[in-house]
């Protein structure tokens, strides 16, 4: 529901309309089923590599690399790369 509020002054006026934050709610819905099996690999082994990935699931490279890109963008992923590991970190 949007909460609507009014600034008045003597030359002007606003109107405010506030809506729901529905982040949240949105991200776990547009996870693909690829991409839920890329967070369910990873979770296995965050060492692994996309390469790797590749021997665990039936989609190309090409598809990985934007998948993994996608989740980067909803922050549900970081590579961690460090002069001693490189991992993945599934942010929760």
């Amino acid at each position: 529901m949007h909460k609507i509020s009014f600034d008045i002054s003597e030359n002007w006026f606003r109107v405010n309309i506030k809506r729901e934050n529905k982040v949240g709610s949105k991200v776990g819905s547009k996870v693909t089923e690829n991409q839920t099996k890329i967070l369910k690999i990873i979770s296995e082994n965050p060492h692994i590599t996309k390469k790797e990935i590749l021997n665990h699931i039936t989609i190309g490279k090409t598809a990985i690399d934007n998948n993994i890109s996608k989740l980067k963008k909803m922050k549900l992923i970081k590579r961690i790369d460090s002069n001693k590991t490189r991992y993945w970190k599934i942010k929760k």
